[in-house]
């Protein structure tokens, strides 16, 4: 299966469900960054290639796990978490967006965080859905 074919074509994005799918990852990935104020930059100007890469796959790879640890709670032991986290993600986002500046608990967060959690609740909310659909599919061939 090549990699191109796990993302959704442009055009076939419709709404924000479908846009978070190829745009949680890198967002995260752009918010660290900047949260540890683009320290790779001088790393990869440095040629040590190997710290940058390091960072990018620890991000990556604690994503994948809690996209296959979410995904086994709900379709093994039927316990969905993904709409309580979009929730908590979608309030996190608009608490920053509308009272960042109140909130001084929060001046330590770096801004594209507050964005980055509306996409990655999106994204949990179209995995959701991604994984009910999945399981009639499998119910409905298992009844056949």
């Amino acid at each position: 299966m090549k990699l191109l074919n796990l993302l959704p074509k442009i055009s076939e994005i419709k709404n924000l469900k479908d846009l978070s799918k190829p745009m949680a990852l890198p967002m995260l990935i752009a918010s660290y960054t900047w949260q540890k104020d683009f320290a790779f930059i001088e790393k990869l100007t440095s040629k040590s290639v190997s710290g940058v890469l390091q960072n990018f796959l620890i991000i990556g790879g604690i994503y994948l796990l809690l996209h296959v640890g979410l995904a086994m709670l709900k379709l093994q032991w039927k316990f969905n978490l993904m709409p309580f986290l979009a929730v908590l993600f979608f309030t996190f986002g608009f608490i920053g967006v509308f009272a960042g500046d109140k909130a001084r608990v929060l001046d330590a967060i770096h801004h594209s965080w507050f964005y980055t959690s509306f996409a990655v609740g999106f994204y949990l909310v179209a995995l959701d859905d991604d994984l009910t659909e999945f399981e009639k599919k499998g119910r409905s061939s298992r009844e056949k």
